[in-house]
């Protein structure tokens, strides 16, 4: 198909004709291949990808149309979330939790640099703490690092004027 239309590789039909990212490209593909449009398009192109990325990620059979119906989902944390009124970003982040875990029942052997459990729960804990203060929309991640390092955290989406209330939940996250 890529020769009939002139291109060498799915990269080079992605950034010549669509002028995207080939990520972003294969990532589309699986949207197509597995919801319908209107669906797709209902939901919109991130909340999309977010939920078949989602559906990948749990052990389960799930559908990216099945999840987005649902009213609530537990995640191995005990955090429950409703897919079909939540963000792309909670529920990429909710996938992202769930592959962690299903990698640690697996026990699979991880490539390159990793996070500790408790580097991770510490990051976890922060978060809570930041959404328990209102700000709903934090995300913080615990950061792998060189071997022999502890982790890094990146603390994402706390407006500025609640400075504050990030710097009362790191104290009690201590």
């Amino acid at each position: 198909m890529l020769r009939a239309v002139g291109r060498k590789s799915f990269d080079e039909l992605c950034r010549r004709d669509c002028r995207i990212s080939t990520a972003l490209g294969e990532s589309l593909v699986k949207v197509a291949a597995q919801m319908t449009r209107s669906h797709a398009i209902g939901v919109g192109q991130t909340k999309a990808i977010a939920l078949v990325d989602l559906a990948a990620a749990t052990p389960a059979r799930d559908t990216p149309a099945g999840l987005g119906r649902r009213k609530a989902l537990a995640l191995p944390s005990g955090e429950i979330i409703a897919p079909h009124t939540a963000s792309a970003q909670v529920i990429e982040h909710a996938a992202v939790e769930v592959r962690h875990a299903e990698a640690a029942k697996r026990h699979a052997p991880r490539r390159g640099r990793t996070t500790t459990a408790e580097e991770r729960a510490l990051a976890a804990s922060l978060e809570k703490k930041l959404h328990a203060l209102g700000i709903r929309a934090a995300k913080v991640t615990a950061v792998a690092t060189k071997p022999g390092r502890g982790g890094d955290v990146r603390i994402e989406h706390v407006p500025l004027a609640k400075l504050a209330s990030l710097e009362k939940a790191l104290a009690e996250t201590r």
